[in-house]
């Protein structure tokens, strides 16, 4: 079993959505439905819960690569091994996560297109600070100006004090796919309503 701690460890890797170093409720969610296949909305949510409680030794209530690693290592798989049920989770974790970093790619990229209102292939802090007012929903200056600036900040790897698309793409993989695909769908909902 400890030949296939680099195989956990990448799994764990793949389900850290937000490079936290340990795996929340959503996490384990998302493993349950995407990994395990348990498609029902209760059910999952049930064994996720079961999940976190179970593997979660420190009472943190979230599971950091240790705990999963012990966990993984320790799990009775009906009808199959753990290599087998490692490379299936790893395949299905991948698939998932490409197949929405692809949707993410293709829907940022539609609204650097809309926000870059110059065409110079780059977005200003003026046009970041537009997607947080109309877009996002910031009605306050202030409040824009600061979410713009701190999402500047982020995401501008060059530090071109613009993003170009790479940039505004690769901000948005950065976050939770849940919601990177939430703000780009609403904001490709209000860009073609206009």
């Amino acid at each position: 079993k400890m030949a296939l701690v680099p195989q956990i460890t990448k799994l764990f890797n793949l389900l850290d959505q937000d490079s936290s170093g340990s795996l929340d409720v959503k996490e384990i969610k998302f493993f349950v439905r995407k990994v395990m296949g348990v498609d029902q909305r209760e059910e999952s949510r049930k064994i996720a819960r079961e999940m976190v409680t179970t593997l979660d030794k420190d009472g943190d209530r979230s599971i950091d690569v240790l705990e999963f690693v012990e966990g993984i290592t320790n799990m009775e798989f009906a009808g199959s091994s753990l290599d087998t049920f490692l490379d299936d989770a790893l395949l299905a974790a991948q698939t998932t996560l490409d197949a929405g970093g692809a949707k993410i790619a293709d829907l940022s990229k539609e609204v650097f297109q809309h926000l870059d209102t110059d065409r110079s292939g780059t977005l200003g802090i003026k046009e970041i600070k537009f997607f947080f007012r109309k877009i996002v929903g910031l009605a306050d200056k202030d409040e824009s100006r600061a979410a713009a600036i701190d999402f500047m900040k982020s995401m501008d790897v060059d530090h071109g004090h613009t993003l170009d698309v790479d940039e505004f793409t690769g901000g948005f993989r950065a976050m939770r796919q849940r919601k990177a695909l939430s703000i780009l769908s609403n904001a490709v909902e209000i860009i073609t309503a206009t």
